[in-house]
């Protein structure tokens, strides 16, 4: 019975190791690890292949090397594998540190892996460890130093980067491989906005006779780098000549379409945003302009003027500069009488000129005018034209004169306000005028109501300013907008206001990147409050796109409002990361580039210390050529940020504004040119998100009333002949 129980246990028992063995046998050793992880490769058993190798390389087997590469291959295989590649390649970078045969292998393999995992500055010491080795080919030194230079461009370490490339175009290379280096350095150049270097770099390409594909990309930055610089017409030459090379046909044909719908057009004067002020029956009437206008600096900083009129006729001053810097004690001493016009303006291409400061005045049979202008008149050139024709002599290259010798002619036969208005209902586009003459102040705006002009009272004198904020500087009540295609009319009778007989569109055109950016956020504009619409910008962008971060900030100080809104939506801290210092103009209304550019430098600075490993998303109101944005993502970068994400509380600015806003050429429009994603990495950010067009209406009243030509080309006044500058050149060569 013993036996037969102890039979039976053993069976069991043997059943039991039986049943085990089966089990386990894949991890039983039944010969040479390397060759069994072999087999397990052939049958991509992954990870019994690797805990194999694992065990052969514990266990000090003979062919070490090959068993490092097959643990690779395996590692790769699996899902997400950099991190536990790179642990390996750097345990065998220390293994084989003195054999540079296999650090070559080594080196190589680890600084890939650094990039696809964007540790730039692991994969740059990576190739330069590279580069160091000893017996590398000409080949594999181009292919090194150029992703070394990738990697420190990467970085912003542009100077290093352009010398990697100078290394590599100083070693034996093929044509083919200088043809990739002068790519590289070119397209570094055209993202740092280098586009005289761009041009010098395609031309040496295109001059070496590339193969096909080559000749194509480096005519596309031969072009583009063109048109930056302003010859749009061989920037078209060019893009035709090398467009069928180019490896997107589509892009190409995009920029190709943008570039003949500019071609052949009429050019006209100089377009300007202004500010106006306008005060009727007030003693020290020029003092109470001097602040309206003060108070309106941020709509022009070029030229500032002031007119004033009594008993004896009109006197004037005006000047290049800010309020402050035209206008002394002495100066408006000067200015005598209870009634005066300011305006401050500035130019946005070209010529920089005193001629051009208003108000303008022009003396009439014993009569003085003066004239103050906001907006553009699209059909200026035109009208020009056909006074010139008749005789008229221009003094200035804007469009204002030509509303003053429209005016003077309808005077001839008519009384003031009949010539004004028979004179506006010639002009097209965009224009609020202030007119004193004949002691009396006369205020239109255009049928449109693209720009701004309000009305308020100072005891019982009548005061007019494109902006409220004006009036609070002067503790004038604000009564209401001037209506589109409305005639104010003060006098010593009073106040007398019509509707002028005017063609009338069906909604208002009201410009809505007042809202966005022009105006100052305490100020009422289009009877809306600023500092609330940009607020809600921000909670609209907050609500489609929130990145995960440390912090939000904006650039002060138009983004301020909107990164405000965005922040409290998204329930993330808010800072203020970026100082600015406030006695530098804004960039976006200098005249020229470089003053742009020398702006950008010097008008923000960090506080270093919130910047350094933080994650953060910055807010703006707009990006508009790219330069300060570029400028001050680069300088984060410099200063440590682990992220950088963008959010932009209005949508691209794709097209030009032809009614008096500063938005250049396409060309120059960095969201004409760039996909979003292109542009972020351009500017090298993170992330880039736009406001949708849904989401900039929902932040405003009556959302069927505004014009957004500038984000989507829907041009409420049509503008064909419209351009930068023409009569402004034309009155150059004349001077």
């Amino acid at each position: 019975m013993r036996k037969k129980r102890n039979k039976r246990f053993l069976a069991i028992i043997l059943a039991c190791l039986m049943l085990f063995c089966v089990g386990c046998s894949e991890d039983i050793l039944t010969g040479d690890d390397l060759d069994r992880a072999r087999e397990a490769i052939a049958e991509k058993k992954w990870s019994l292949a690797e805990r194999l190798l694992e065990r052969y390389l514990r266990e000090d087997g003979k062919n070490r090397w090959e068993a490092w590469l097959a643990l690779l291959q395996c590692i790769n295989s699996t899902g997400d594998h950099n991190r536990a590649s790179v642990e390996c390649l750097e345990v065998m970078l220390v293994e084989y540190d003195e054999d540079d045969e296999k650090l070559e292998y080594i080196l190589a393999q680890l600084g890939k892996k650094y990039e696809s995992m964007r540790r730039c500055d692991r994969a740059a010491d990576a190739w330069s460890a590279y580069l160091d080795l000893g017996g590398l080919s000409s080949e594999q030194r181009v292919e090194a130093w150029r992703k070394l230079a990738a990697m420190q461009f990467a970085q912003r370490q542009f100077d290093a980067g352009e010398e990697s490339l100078r290394q590599c175009l100083a070693l034996p290379v093929s044509d083919h491989d200088k043809i990739l280096c002068l790519l590289d350095l070119a397209d570094q150049n055209m993202g740092l906005g280098n586009s005289q270097e761009v041009l010098d770099l395609s031309q040496q390409i295109l001059d070496s006779e590339p193969d096909d594909r080559m000749r194509g990309l480096a005519g596309y930055l031969h072009a583009d780098a063109l048109e930056q610089l302003g010859q749009e017409k061989e920037a078209l030459r060019q893009f035709e000549r090398y467009r069928d090379f180019y490896p997107n046909v589509r892009v190409m044909d995009h920029r190709i379409e943008l570039l003949r719908k500019n071609q052949g057009k009429k050019k006209t004067m100089i377009h300007h945003e202004c500010g106006l002020f306008g005060i009727f029956d007030q003693p020290d009437a020029a003092r109470l302009a001097y602040f309206g206008l003060y108070a309106q600096q941020h709509r022009g900083q070029e030229s500032a003027g002031i007119v004033t009129i009594d008993g004896h006729g009109m006197h004037d001053h005006r000047g290049m500069g800010l309020v402050p810097d035209v206008f002394t004690e002495e100066s408006l001493r000067r200015l005598t009488g209870n009634t005066a016009i300011g305006h401050v303006r500035y130019s946005t291409t070209g010529k920089s000129s005193a001629r051009n400061a208003q108000p303008l005045i022009a003396h009439y049979r014993g009569r003085d005018i003066a004239v103050a202008h906001n907006g553009n008149i699209v059909n200026a050139a035109e009208l020009r034209g056909q006074l010139e024709e008749d005789g008229a002599i221009f003094q200035t290259g804007n469009d204002s004169e030509v509303f003053m010798h429209l005016l003077v002619r309808e005077m001839r036969k008519h009384d003031l306000p009949e010539a004004v208005e028979r004179s506006c209902a010639k002009l097209k586009g965009a224009w609020c005028f202030i007119v004193l003459a004949e002691n009396t102040l006369l205020a239109v705006r255009d049928p449109n109501g693209f720009h701004p002009l309000v009305i308020g009272r100072l005891g019982d004198s009548t005061v007019l300013a494109s902006e409220t904020c004006a009036f609070d500087l002067l503790e004038a009540e604000y009564e209401r907008s001037v209506e589109p295609g409305e005639m104010l009319i003060v006098d010593k009778n009073g106040r007398t206001c019509r509707k002028m007989n005017l063609p009338a569109p069906k909604r208002p055109s009201q410009c809505i990147f007042e809202m966005v950016y022009f105006a100052r956020p305490d100020s009422c504009v289009f009877d809306e409050q600023v500092y609330v619409c940009r607020k809600q910008m921000g909670w609209q962008l907050a609500h489609e796109s929130t990145p995960d971060v440390d912090f939000v900030m904006p650039f002060p100080d138009s983004g301020v409002y909107s990164a405000v809104g965005f922040a409290q939506c998204a329930e993330l801290p808010y800072e203020h990361a970026m100082i600015r210092n406030h006695y530098v103009g804004r960039t976006f209304i200098q005249p020229t580039q470089s003053m742009r550019n020398f702006s950008v430098r010097v008008k923000i600075n960090p506080v270093r210390p919130m910047i350094d490993g933080k994650r953060i998303c910055i807010v703006d109101d707009s990006i508009v050529r790219g330069t300060t944005m570029m400028t001050r993502v680069k300088k984060l970068r410099e200063l440590g940020a682990k992220e950088v994400h963008i959010r932009i509380s209005s949508p691209p600015v794709k097209f030009p504004c032809h009614y008096g806003v500063d938005f250049s050429v396409r060309g120059e429009l960095i969201a004409a040119n760039y996909p979003e994603d292109e542009i972020a990495r351009r500017l090298d950010v993170d992330s880039l998100h736009y406001l949708s067009m849904p989401g900039l209406l929902r932040s405003v009243m009556h959302s069927d009333s505004w014009c957004t030509a500038c984000f989507d080309g829907n041009y409420p006044v049509p503008c064909g002949e419209c351009a930068k500058m023409g009569l402004e050149e034309d009155n150059g060569k004349k001077a």
